[in-house]
């Protein structure tokens, strides 16, 4: 599990840790907001143009070649962040550097296709794990999530004063995250290499018939008759757009939200915004690890449905807050918690877990890749909408809007997973005691 740990953790670092410097690389190009949502757009192309087909290879060929492939081509792809910054230094270069674009979005893409590995661990999980206990370990698997792209952030800003040139390469706080990316899937190649068990593969899952009745409260519903539920399926596949949308959204709008709170609630702006953005994210990241531990302690007091309208009523509550006019710093602070620290880490760990029980024992890679797919979709789509308005109240209601498609969507899928239960049981026979 540690070298898939690692593997997970550098796929999701690969977006946290120029979380709080991307913004201001792009503009430090001549670049805006726009562009900034195109290169997180284009990561998530990548992502979504490797996720089904490096699920598909995984249940097809060992997990740990799929592995290494995605640790060689992130090493690759993260080297190339480093090159915007080297033309924008060169004698040549002016105030907008339209190669610099090119080569960012060229290395974001490779690092997006790299970090499709996502289909991969989760089927990895899925495949060393039973049902009844899938949600404590994709939990587990969320919690590096969140690691990689809610606390690595708080990496990122550490380099905040950073600046050399080693062989005319550009050192800053805008190019350390490439480098150390690339040291990061270095190190994950290593651990593919020497500690993962080539043995393991995704027709290794533990079968139905060998695993124990789980405690009520802990199942979705009875693992056999949804297995191949194909309304449940696509229901949880929506949600996984409604998730990841948001998550893109706030991605993409909390660095100039955070430096907006800031200028409206003190009279001083931040002399280092890289280092108080990051710090901000930092210690929303290490709230939200607080939601991953009550789901690790209370996975069996709680059905999966539960979990995930508590994770969209935040989302909705904290889009809401935001709304507010004029800004206050403590609300701000509670919005951000309430959809970064409790909604994101419901909606990524409880989803994924309750897509898992749907399809059972069955080799996952190419379903989780779907899933990862379609979230991918919705990060394209998400993080260039923000450009297309004055403000960043639309994208509130837009969010809001989202979170109550998601409810609504829950709703139907308890109602239609009541029927198949009521129908199932006037379809069982009468028993007879003699």
């Amino acid at each position: 599990m540690g070298a898939i740990y690692m593997s997970q953790f550098t796929a999701e670092a690969a977006r946290g840790l120029v979380l709080p410097t991307l913004f201001l690389y792009c503009q430090s190009l001549g670049g805006s907001l726009a562009d900034m949502g195109r290169a997180t757009s284009i990561f998530s192309i990548g992502r979504l143009a490797s996720s089904v087909l490096l699920g598909w290879l995984c249940d097809r060929f060992s997990f740990r070649s799929v592995h290494i492939l995605c640790a060689i081509i992130g090493i690759f792809g993260n080297l190339l962040y480093v090159a915007p910054a080297s033309f924008k230094s060169s004698p040549a270069s002016t105030d907008t550097t339209p190669d610099a674009f090119v080569w960012l979005h060229v290395s974001r893409f490779l690092v997006g296709f790299g970090a499709g590995n996502l289909s991969v661990c989760r089927a990895n999980v899925a495949a060393m794990t039973p049902v009844r206990h899938r949600l404590q370990y994709m939990n587990r698997l969320a919690v590096v999530v969140f690691l990689g792209y809610a606390l690595s952030p708080g990496i990122g800003g550490l380099f905040a004063s950073l600046n050399i040139r080693i062989w005319e390469v550009p050192i800053n706080a805008f190019t350390m995250p490439g480098l150390l990316l690339a040291a990061l899937n270095l190190l994950s190649l290593v651990c593919m290499l020497v500690m993962f068990d080539n043995s393991i593969e995704a027709s290794d899952a533990p079968s139905l018939a060998s695993q124990d009745d789980a405690t009520p409260h802990a199942k979705l519903t009875d693992e056999d008759s949804l297995k191949r539920d194909s309304w449940g399926i696509a229901i949880f596949l929506l949600l996984n757009v409604v998730g990841r949308g948001v998550i893109a959204s706030f991605e993409t709008v909390l660095v100039p939200l955070h430096l907006q709170t800031l200028q409206a609630v003190s009279a001083t702006p931040p002399q280092d915004p890289v280092h108080a953005v990051a710090a901000f994210q930092f210690v929303m990241g290490l709230l939200g690890l607080l939601t991953y531990v009550a789901v690790e302690l209370w996975r069996d007091a709680l059905a999966d449905i539960a979990w995930l309208v508590l994770g969209l009523g935040g989302v909705a509550v904290g889009n809401a807050l935001l709304l507010v006019e004029p800004p206050k710093w403590s609300v701000y602070c509670t919005a951000i918690y309430l959809v970064w620290s409790v909604g994101g880490p419901l909606l990524t760990a409880v989803a994924v877990a309750a897509f898992s029980k749907l399809l059972g024992a069955q080799p996952q890679g190419l379903w989780m890749g779907v899933f990862g797919s379609v979230g991918s979709a919705a990060r394209i789509v998400v993080p260039v909408i923000p450009a297309l308005f004055a403000t960043l109240q639309p994208m509130f209601w837009i969010n809001l809007g989202l979170s109550g498609f998601g409810i609504v969507m829950l709703t139907a899928f308890i109602v239609h997973s009541a029927r198949r239960k009521a129908a199932r049981e006037d379809a069982e026979p009468p028993s007879v005691w003699v």
